[in-house]
């Protein structure tokens, strides 16, 4: 396990990214699959446990069918 999966760091754009998947009823796992990543890496972010890269939240979104803008907003 690398040193960044040992500490725990939750951010405002995880919180917000959270949020809209919830909002749109699914899993870490169908979000994964939309996203063609892995769970694993779906739930380390998720959990505060890695990085949120920018261009993973684009996919994200894209995945959700969701504007860019709408992060901003959040």
């Amino acid at each position: 396990m690398s040193k960044r999966n040992k500490i725990v760091e939750t951010s405002p754009e995880w919180e917000a990214l959270r949020a809209l998947r919830q909002k749109d009823g699914l899993s870490l796992r169908k979000l994964a699959d939309l996203m063609e990543i892995s769970f694993t890496r779906v739930h380390q972010m998720e959990s505060g446990r890695d990085d949120i890269p920018k261009k993973y939240i684009v996919k994200f979104l894209e995945a959700l069918d969701k504007a860019y803008e709408l992060i901003t907003r959040l």
